[in-house]
């Protein structure tokens, strides 16, 4: 299968070996140039802002998005998610509408903060996408565009917070004793992300749903899980920053009903795993 990633970055470069190890092909496009890529990989720069003169390979039968936008306001986020969604379209509709529509997967990776509650209630995909935020509201815009084109199978992959090697946030939290939230958070490690977005596009079951939480098993508390990174480290426990935020705790059972298996099914494996990679205790 030849699969084209939009937007080849850390989730990109982590999922491509295991799909060069399925025996896929990886037409990888990005803004910047990939000044070398492993066998098996196309390079592709281009812009999805600025289409003009970008042409896909032939016979891609399935399409990754992971885009990010440039800036952290509205106009960022309608560039990277709206605009580059509408201007892709074309460019896979000369490759794949002659060719059996439909049959070809497009996974886009959308985000848990379409859910609007901030009550500590549980939420799973058919629950209703109320955001309280612009970039929730522009993501379920984006989300509506993937769902309703016809010239393709879309699937929304809705990311909680991806974290590991080289996103370390919390981490960081913990070694300077900030408090922390008892606030609910759905996180997921980039391993574990990027393995998801893979299995969505490449699964032959046949019935792969339009929507699916990607998110660990356990939903946990912000201040749990940086109690237990201090933990870890040997570190005093953080104060507990009372903020009055609850947040929400995101179902991830229909994605383990696909047959996807988690590599760190909880923050407790994952971030050991992050902290084994920089030298942690």
């Amino acid at each position: 299968m030849r699969v084209l990633w939009v937007g080849w970055g850390d989730l990109g470069q982590r999922a491509t070996p295991h799909l060069l190890a399925a025996g896929h092909e990886v037409v990888a496009l990005r803004r910047s140039p990939i000044e070398s890529a492993p066998d098996g990989v196309i390079p592709l720069q281009g812009d999805l802002l600025a289409p003009a003169g970008l042409t896909l390979p032939p016979d891609i039968e399935a399409c990754i998005v992971t885009v990010t936008p440039d800036t952290r306001d509205r106009a960022g986020y309608e560039a990277a998610y709206v605009t580059s969604m509408a201007n892709l379209y074309p460019l896979l509709e000369v490759e794949l509408l002659p060719n059996n529509p439909r049959s070809q997967r497009l996974v886009f990776a959308s985000s848990t903060a379409v859910y609007g509650e901030d009550d500590g209630s549980w939420v799973e995909e058919a629950a209703s996408t109320s955001p309280s935020r612009f970039n929730g509201e522009v993501m379920r815009t984006a989300e509506a565009q993937v769902l309703a084109h016809p010239g393709t199978h879309g699937v929304v992959a809705r990311l909680g917070g991806i974290y590991g090697p080289s996103r370390e946030r919390l981490v960081r939290s913990a070694e300077a004793g900030r408090p922390a939230s008892r606030k609910w958070t759905n996180r997921i490690h980039s391993d574990d992300a990027a393995a998801a977005l893979v299995h969505l596009a490449t699964s032959a079951r046949p019935m792969v749903p339009d929507v699916v939480n990607v998110v660990d098993r356990e939903p946990a508390r912000k201040h749990d899980v940086v109690a237990f990174i201090a933990a870890e480290l040997g570190l005093p426990t953080p104060p507990v920053d009372e903020d009055g935020s609850l947040g929400k705790r995101v179902d991830g059972t229909r994605l383990v009903t696909t047959g996807f298996r988690h590599r760190y099914p909880t923050h407790r494996e994952g971030y050991r795993h992050v902290l084994s990679h920089r030298g942690g205790r």
